[in-house]
C-alpha cells in the first residue's frame, strides 16, 4: 500500500506519478493517483507487474516519486524514497515469498502560492483658498470588516497619510489562506485642527481573492475608484482698531462715549 497527499488544494487525477525500482535501478512498475480532495490522501494505483523469483534470496526495491521536468506551479514535490524488502526462501521444495521490511509509504506534496500584493487608497482635496495642502496633513485609516462595515475580530487598523497632491495609499498582501471575499472600511480621522472641516465619508471596499491553481492568486478590487474626501479650511479672522477722540472745553471722562463699527459693503 502506498499513498500520496497534497496540501493546499485538491489533487488532480494522474497529477503525480511514481515508480518502483530494483537494486539494479531497473523500473519494476509505475503508478499514479486518481485524485483527492485538499489535504486528503489518495491511494497509488500500480500498473500490473509480475515479478518471477527462481531462487532464494533477499530482494530490495525503492519506491519513489517521479519529479517532472516541468513542475506544476506552486507544487513542492516530496523527494523522499521508501524501501520495500522481500525475502524468498525454500520451504520443502517450494519458494515462499515474505515481506520482511516495508516502510509506511506516504508521499507528502505541498501546494502554495506567491504572496499577492495590491495597493489601495484614495484622494483628499483641500478647499482653503490660496493655502496649499501639506504632506501628512491628513490621516486616513483602513480596517478589515464584514460586509456591513463592522470590524472583524482581531483586525488591525492601518494608517495612511496624504502626500502633497492629496493621494494616500497602503499595500495589502494576500496568501493562500486569504482566498475568498474581504471587506475594508476606509475613513478619515478628525485631527482637530482649528478652522478645519473634515470630510467624514466612510467607504466600504471589497476585494475578491481567488486561486488560479498554478501558484498565483487573482486579486479583484471593487468599489475602490471613488474613495475621495474633501476638507474645508476657514481661518479665524481677528483684528483690532485703535482710535482717539478729543473733547474741547473740558476733561474727557472714561467711557463717556461709545462707538459702533459698521461695514460699508458685504465684503468689508
Amino acid at each position: 500500500k502506498a499513498e500520496a497527499l497534497l496540501t493546499g488544494r485538491h489533487m488532480k487525477a494522474k497529477e503525480f506519478k511514481f515508480e518502483m525500482v530494483d537494486s539494479d535501478g531497473k523500473i519494476v512498475t509505475t503508478g499514479t493517483v486518481d485524485g483527492a480532495n485538499k489535504n486528503e490522501k489518495a491511494a497509488i494505483t500500480w500498473m500490473d507487474a509480475t515479478i518471477i523469483y527462481n531462487r532464494t534470496g533477499t530482494y530490495s526495491y525503492t519506491v519513489r516519486q517521479v519529479i517532472p521536468s516541468v513542475k506544476a506551479g506552486g507544487v513542492t514535490y516530496d523527494q523522499n524514497t521508501f524501501l520495500y524488502t522481500i525475502k524468498v526462501t525454500n520451504k520443502e521444495g517450494t519458494l515462499a515469498i515474505e515481506t520482511i521490511f516495508k516502510e509506511e509509504i506516504i508521499f507528502k506534496n505541498e501546494y502554495d502560492v506567491k504572496d499577492a500584493p495590491i495597493t489601495v487608497g484614495g484622494n483628499v482635496t483641500l478647499d482653503a483658498g490660496n493655502r496649499k495642502m501639506k504632506a501628512k496633513e491628513f490621516l486616513f485609516t483602513i480596517i478589515e470588516t464584514d460586509n456591513k462595515g463592522i470590524p472583524i475580530k482581531g483586525a488591525k487598523t492601518i494608517e495612511m497619510y496624504n502626500n502633497e497632491n492629496g493621494a494616500f495609499q497602503t499595500t495589502l498582501i494576500y496568501k493562500l489562506k486569504d482566498v475568498g471575499t474581504h471587506y475594508y472600511l476606509v475613513t478619515q480621522k478628525v485631527l482637530g485642527e482649528k478652522g478645519m472641516k473634515y470630510g467624514v465619508n466612510n467607504y466600504l471596499l471589497q476585494i475578491d481573492v481567488a486561486d488560479h491553481g498554478d501558484g498565483t492568486l487573482k486579486i479583484t478590487p471593487k468599489n475602490h475608484e471613488n474613495i475621495k474626501f474633501t476638507n474645508i479650511y476657514e481661518a479665524e479672522k481677528k483684528f483690532s482698531i485703535q482710535t482717539k477722540v478729543k473733547l474741547d472745553g473740558r476733561t474727557l471722562e472714561s467711557k463717556e462715549f461709545t462707538f459702533k463699527l459698521k461695514p460699508i459693503s458685504e465684503n468689508a
